[in-house]
């Protein structure tokens, strides 16, 4: 149970983090200088259409909401917990019915054990979409003698390709986040510096509190930030390497397709040719946006009454 609900919690972990940052992290603007707002990353409006196009597609699919969570889900998210709406409370249990979908139809593919169910229930979802589309699952499947017998843990999930490069991709986007807040931080110590010799009276004047304010609170999301990033490491089994050989293998990660079709979209969109997304990573890019999804859901609920 431990286990399950931390692995469901780090949703709400992160997006208390960042909804903390949205909160505390507000800049002063009591000076007149040019803007210190920094630039939002050129594939923002690109990423945002891309996932918008796929949460349409998928969430209108009457998508089953069956897994090993959905009564955990509906503790923590609904009426009794935070209080989500019905539709975003489905939202999430159709992301973590998706995720263990992929569990199940990897161990069908792999396991000798579930070999006899690709010519019986999950015969239609062997082999990839013969559209460009992904593989969805289906109430039919979920009901299904093969689904139920299939047993699968909260590790079975976090150790999935879908899940590992969810989180992969997460580690990569906090990193990023560090130029941010190098950035920001300078610009609030620069700000900062001419109330120093008279700092006894400084504390007289509300921007120089308002900016000795949004330094700590960038400090703290540095921490937090930190934090949750090891919790994400803590999970990933082929990067459990030296902080030296991490960046490395970061880099790496950021070559691959599933990375380029995820947060490059400006590039991609930029060729010449149609480009066709590998069938082989659809469904982990589908799984991707989902998470992303419900967690920026999860983060409009995240307010001090409700998580006092």
């Amino acid at each position: 149970m431990k286990t399950k609900i931390l692995s469901l919690l780090f949703l709400f972990l992160h997006t208390y983090e960042t909804r903390g940052k949205e909160a505390a992290l507000k800049k002063p603007v009591a000076q007149k200088q040019q803007s210190t707002q920094t630039s939002p990353n050129k594939n923002t409006k690109n990423i945002t259409q891309d996932e918008n196009q796929i949460i349409s597609s998928v969430f209108t699919q009457n998508m089953p909401t069956t897994s090993i969570y959905e009564s955990i889900i509906e503790e923590i998210y609904g009426q009794k917990g935070l209080g989500l709406s019905r539709e975003h409370v489905t939202h999430i249990k159709n992301s973590y019915c998706y995720l263990e979908f992929l569990v199940k139809l990897e161990k069908v593919k792999k396991d000798p054990q579930y070999a006899i169910y690709q010519t019986t229930d999950f015969k239609n979802f062997i082999e990839p979409s013969s559209t460009t589309n992904a593989l969805m699952p289906t109430e039919e499947l979920t009901e299904s003698p093969a689904w139920k017998s299939i047993q699968i843990t909260s590790q079975d999930l976090m150790t999935s390709a879908p899940w590992q490069n969810f989180i992969k991709a997460m580690i990569c986007d906090s990193f990023d986040n560090d130029t941010t807040f190098i950035v920001d931080t300078t610009q609030a110590n620069n700000q900062l510096f001419p109330y120093l010799p008279n700092i006894e009276m400084s504390y007289q004047d509300t921007h120089f509190t308002s900016l000795q304010l949004y330094q700590e609170s960038l400090q703290i999301q540095s921490l937090l930030q930190d934090q949750q990033r090891q919790v994400y490491l803590n999970q990933i089994q082929d990067w459990q390497v030296s902080t030296s050989k991490l960046f490395n293998v970061i880099t790496l990660f950021k070559q691959q397709d599933f990375y380029n079709f995820t947060h490059n979209q400006t590039a991609i969109s930029s060729q010449k040719n149609t480009v066709v997304i590998p069938s082989q990573i659809r469904q982990d890019i589908v799984c991707y946006f989902m998470f992303m999804h419900i967690q920026k859901i999860i983060e409009t609920y995240i307010t001090i009454e409700n998580i006092s």
